[in-house]
């Protein structure tokens, strides 16, 4: 219809009447389109009476509508580095070959981040065992300092440095235990 005025029913100048919740005798399933005998006595159904006055139960085409509706609203979520197999499968017939090179892709991705997760521990392996020859190389040439002062005459400022070194050596080993525990 051209314009948006209701359907007015020639004869009584009626517009059609729409009755709820009337149990039709013989509902439809929504789903299969099959007389479903056992429908819940409850179910709301939708009965128009026409222009001609004949009511017509749309109670079967309101339940495939909203069952339509339902399936429109589904979301699907996932998570992981591949599409899941379905997914895949559609990928590879509009392209042939794409769900090959999706897995491939995926695949040098997880290479790569294995490769950059190694380079991070190496390095922070290699920064620790530098820091520990660089503080072997001090502590020694402060032993050897205090041990030229102690043997040119100077025995308690040798002895003060040799000490003050030695308690640093064994504070850093504490504090480095402390903070593995």
């Amino acid at each position: 219809m051209s314009d948006d005025k209701p359907v007015v029913d020639s004869e009584s100048g009626e517009e059609p009447k729409i009755a709820e919740n009337k149990k039709p005798s013989n509902a439809i399933d929504a789903v299969s389109d099959e007389p479903d005998d056992d429908a819940d006595s409850d179910a709301s159904t939708t009965i128009v009476k026409t222009s001609t006055g004949v009511e017509v139960d749309v109670t079967p085409l309101a339940r495939r509508v909203e069952h339509k509706i339902a399936k429109l609203e589904r979301t699907v979520t996932h998570e992981g580095p591949l599409p899941p197999p379905q997914q895949l499968q559609a990928y590879d017939r509009v392209l042939p070959g794409l769900a090959e090179r999706i897995v491939s892709m995926a695949e040098r991705e997880q290479n790569n981040r294995h490769a950059m997760q190694r380079v991070e521990v190496e390095g922070g392996l290699e920064l620790a065992r530098r820091g520990q020859r660089y503080g072997l190389a001090v502590a020694v040439l402060v032993l050897v300092v205090s041990l030229i002062l102690v043997l040119t005459g100077h025995e308690v400022v040798g002895g003060v440095i040799a000490g003050i070194d030695l308690v640093s050596l064994a504070a850093v080993f504490v504090i480095g235990r402390l903070r593995s525990d």
